[in-house]
């Protein structure tokens, strides 16, 4: 059986180091697989700091429309008439 590569400008890459094990295992789906079993073996842990994490963004976006509402006020109060 002749040898399948690939040629790289300065190299010859073998593509026969790939076994078909490796081929029938995809690590993206294996990893998603991992976090939907942590996430559910620590639903508490996971939702506490879930939520934290939403009241903070949600402060630094009103944080951001207050800050926005008080330099629109003051544009509007020291503009001339």
């Amino acid at each position: 059986m002749p040898r399948l590569t690939t040629r790289i400008p300065s190299e010859e890459v073998p593509l026969d180091k790939v076994t078909r094990h490796d081929l029938k295992t995809d690590r993206f789906v294996e990893e998603v697989g991992h976090t939907v079993e942590y996430v559910s073996t620590h639903k508490d842990l996971v939702a506490r700091y879930g939520g934290i994490a939403v009241v903070v963004v949600l402060l630094i976006a009103g944080g951001w429309y207050w800050r926005g509402k008080q330099a629109e006020t003051r544009a509007s109060i020291s503009a001339p008439p």
